[in-house]
């Protein structure tokens, strides 16, 4: 049947069907487009493996077709914007092309078992309901039910390998059973869905931005390998209570779990280098977290009000904290720090009222302006391993009215530090067994004990300063003022 066969006639037509054993092989694109038809009957082409795109497109009356048992593929727009009712997909098809019923008035629809692929747009804006899916659909594209109403759906997806942007975004599509080889989920994908459940979704590489925001889910388990979360994957999943990433993961990305009030647990396994901007903030039920090795970034502002966070144990290397990071997390005890962080930005744990004592062990860390500032609790500070280089800048524990011990364990071979790093805190104690050099007389306060050993170098800045200071010097258990 070629294209625009009927376009004379289209007005005096309002159904159309094939006889018995029908020998058409082929309907072209734009056939009947437009036409008034109300019903098309096609079962009795049995040598009918396809529909072509466009077939139907803009058949504005179009309510009811019936498909023969041998169609393989749906072609794109076949059913663009027709208010079609009722269809039968036969178990012989495996491809649903994109914009196919695109606009439709389909409620409900079961998928055939041997349906492989459904392609962009494919059922977007349709009035679905109900959807069976199970079988062995491995592709999902972009839009496909994008805004269906979908609240009786029954989704399995046991051989999923793909799912698009916006696949199902605004729908109210409630749960979802992942159990094959789904390795893409797009941007936005279940973004604004009251989704309470998503199970098994293993062997994932990338969980697209946006993909899960807004929705409902209260718990999910991620495995994959090398697998990356993007920005605002989860954001402000406020009914999320535990998050589990098995295999390895590479990346947190910007927002990914901004205001999931909820959360109280996240367990990560090895590989994480990265963790965005803003990625926890804002969770204010969250207890614990561990930064595990070969961690490279923690973004601004990454855990900033998460007001119950108790713990967080950082063994990542050559690791760089950026500004903000634990801002008013207030319930934190305790922190160490181990050797590779090489930078503590501003503010960091400024306002962390519980934090009582920091252990850094990094070789060379640059701790910056007020990155401890207003810590209430803070009662000592230990620098450990080989420090080398410690860089401090303005006011770094301005308000730490309760320090009483700042221990150097090893040599400090340079340290840069601004004046008034320790303004208004109450340092009274430092210890320093080896090699000491400080560029700064106005390191440390007025009225300090400094402990040395026999082992104890001072350079000579080191003594101009600690001299001019009035600080106490402690040997041999005798106290001197220099």
């Amino acid at each position: 049947m070629n294209s625009n066969a009927f376009i004379d006639c289209f007005e005096d037509i309002t159904s159309i069907s094939f006889e018995k054993d029908s020998e058409i092989i082929s309907i072209c694109s734009y056939s009947l487009n437009y036409a008034r038809i109300v019903s098309a009957d096609l079962s009795n082409c049995n040598k009918l493996a396809f529909l072509n795109d466009t077939v139907f497109i803009f058949c504005i009356y179009l309510e009811t077709v019936k498909l023969p048992h041998c169609i393989t593929s749906i072609g794109g727009e076949c059913f663009y914007v027709c208010p079609l009712q009722s269809i039968n997909l036969p178990e012989s098809l495996t491809k649903i092309k994109d914009n196919a019923f695109n606009g439709c008035r389909l409620t409900n629809i079961t998928f055939p078992g041997n349906l492989t692929y459904i392609g962009n747009g494919a059922f977007y804006q349709c009035s679905l309901t109900s959807v069976t899916i199970s079988g062995n659909l491995t592709y999902i594209g972009d839009h496909a039910f994008s805004e269906c109403p979908l609240t009786a759906s029954i989704i399995n997806l046991r051989n999923i390998s793909y799912i698009g942007d916006y696949a199902f975004s605004g729908s109210s599509l409630t749960s979802v059973t992942i159990s094959g080889n789904l390795t893409y989920i797009g941007f936005k994908a279940f973004e604004r869905c009251p989704l309470t459940e998503i199970i098994n979704l293993r062997n994932v590489s990338y969980i697209g931005e946006y993909a899960f925001s807004n929705s409902k889910l209260t718990n999910i388990t991620i495995s994959g390998t090398d697998l990356c979360i993007d920005n605002y994957s989860f954001y402000e999943c406020k009914s999320l209570i535990n998050v589990t990433i098995l295999g390895s993961i590479s990346s947190i990305g910007n927002y990914s779990f901004y205001n999931c009030w909820n959360l109280t647990n996240i367990t990560i396994s090895d590989g994480l280098t990265y963790i965005g901007d803003y990625a926890f903030y804002n969770c204010t039920n969250l207890i614990c977290f561990t930064i595990s090795d070969g961690l490279a970034y923690v973004g601004f502002r990454a855990f900033q009000e998460c007001k119950s966070l108790t713990n967080i144990a950082v063994t990542g290397h050559d690791a760089y904290i950026a500004d903000d990071v634990f801002f008013w997390c207030y319930s934190l005890t305790s922190i160490a720090l181990p050797n590779g962080v090489r930078y503590i930005g501003r503010y960091v744990f400024s306002c962390c009222i519980s934090l009582t004592s920091i252990i850094i062990t990094g070789s060379k860390t640059d701790i910056r302006d007020y990155a401890f500032y207003y810590c209430q609790s803070l009662t000592s500070i230990t620098l450990s391993m080989n420090v080398t280089y410690v860089y401090s800048s303005l006011h770094t524990f301005e308000g730490c009215v309760n320090i009483t011990n700042v221990t150097f364990l090893h040599s400090i071979k340079e340290s840069y530090g601004h004046s008034n790093i320790f303004y208004y805190s109450s340092a009274k104690n430092v210890f320093v067994p080896r090699t000491f050099i400080v560029n700064d007389r106005n390191y440390i306060r007025y009225g300090t004990n400094l402990y040395v050993t026999s082992r104890t170098i001072l350079s000579n800045s080191s003594r101009y300063f600690f001299g001019k200071k009035n600080v106490y010097v402690h040997y041999n258990n005798k106290k001197r003022d220099l």
